[in-house]
């Protein structure tokens, strides 16, 4: 570290830095002109924006594997479900068709494989750790992609995905 000229631009993205500030307030990197009794609690927030990245890419990898297994399953097992399962549906819904549940069953897996697609969007941003934005918002599109067939479970997991990659800023991640 440079402490004998003080500069007033961050080295990292070029934004204009204050006198005293001891992070660019535009991207987070540390100013160089940071005494060194500064350093640990730095190093710190790193090792937390990290775990927070890590925990996330776990969360969204199961969910990835998950929500494309469940919706292959859902959309190529329609029929047998239908099949199976009518004596016991058809007790809920008197005034739907064998076919109409086949239906709503092949919808909901196509949403269900197209939240684990966006799963799997977030899981490899998270593995080479760039385009933060991008994984987030799709998070939040397989969020809402799970929640609409009813699978609030992984429409919950999705936007705390997303919550764990938004706050897992630089310099974990290079946007």
């Amino acid at each position: 570290m440079q402490n004998d000229v003080p500069t007033n631009f961050c080295h990292q993205c070029g934004a204009n830095l204050g006198e005293l500030d001891q992070f660019c307030p535009a991207c987070g990197a540390y100013t160089e002109d940071t005494v060194c009794d500064h350093v640990s609690k730095p190093l710190q927030q790193d090792r937390g924006r990290g775990a927070r990245l890590t925990v996330a890419l776990a969360l969204s990898a199961i969910w990835s594997v998950a929500g494309v297994l469940l919706g292959l399953w859902m959309v190529f097992g329609a029929q047998t479900m239908a099949d199976y399962n009518w004596g016991m549906i058809s007790d809920f819904y008197p005034s739907m068709t064998v076919q109409e549940f086949k239906d709503m069953m092949m919808f909901q897996g196509y949403l269900t494989l197209g939240s684990g697609g966006a799963a799997i969007v977030a899981t490899l941003l998270c593995y080479v750790r760039r385009h933060r934005v991008v994984a987030v918002a799709a998070c939040v599109a397989g969020g809402i992609l799970a929640m609409l067939p009813t699978a609030y479970i992984g429409g919950v997991v999705a936007f705390f995905v997303a919550f764990l990659i938004f706050t897992s800023k630089p310099p974990v991640f290079e946007d």
